[in-house]
């Protein structure tokens, strides 16, 4: 569902963050290839996507950036939501 970060450390020029492997490459990459997907792969991406984003919401996160290039394709066909660089922690009162 989601790409977990195992490990992040900087140096004085470098954030180095040690991640998932996710062969599959991006969601993006296949629509570009394949073009229009038939209509039962489509539900079953989009089924991943919301099972995804209902997770975070769960947990009161709030994914700011969902487009394919941040959905990336695992060897087994599911998808993981990547890039959480503006995703934002809600709290009760917001």
């Amino acid at each position: 569902m989601l790409v977990k970060m195992h490990y992040a450390y900087q140096n004085a020029d470098h954030i180095y963050m040690l991640m998932d492997y996710v062969p599959g490459g991006e969601l993006f990459s296949y629509i570009q290839q394949i073009g229009k997907f038939r209509e039962k792969v489509a539900k079953f991406y989009a089924s991943n996507i919301i099972l995804a984003l209902n997770y975070l919401h769960s947990i009161n996160v709030l994914y700011r950036d969902l487009k394919p290039e941040n959905i990336l394709v695992c060897q087994d066909g599911y998808l993981k939501i990547a890039d959480f660089g503006l995703s934002k922690i809600m709290n009760a009162q917001e």
